[in-house]
């Protein structure tokens, strides 16, 4: 990743999410009730983002018509979609830690979250 960062003019601009950090942030600060690999947990994580992007389902059908389920399953797609819906946000975006220390080449080491 360093590598892969160090190529880029800008790195900054470059953020790192959790997914369930996201998901609890989007849930108004509460950890979601269903494992992400359960149909429970889908259908939780599907309405949640639904409330954030109205494509959500025309995004994970193009995904799921595109890719094999071996490729890429259902909750990685909704894995991702987080990212996007968390990216809305910038720059009203929460970091963990909240002072994060920065690595070798001064990038920041944080994962950042909405600010609701």
């Amino acid at each position: 990743m360093d590598e892969f960062l160090g190529g880029i003019a800008t790195p900054q601009k470059i953020r790192e999410i959790h997914p369930e950090v996201g998901f609890w942030a989007l849930n108004k600060y509460a950890a979601m009730q269903y494992n992400k690999k359960s149909e429970e947990g889908f259908n939780e994580r599907f309405a949640l983002l639904s409330g954030y992007c109205e494509y959500v389902q025309d995004i994970v059908e193009a995904a799921k018509q595109k890719f094999h389920r071996k490729e890429v399953a259902r909750d990685d797609i909704i894995d991702a979609l987080v990212g996007t819906v968390t990216a809305k946000f910038h720059p009203s975006l929460n970091t963990l830690p909240e002072k994060p220390e920065r690595d070798s080449k001064g990038l920041p080491m944080e994962i950042v979250y909405a600010k609701l």
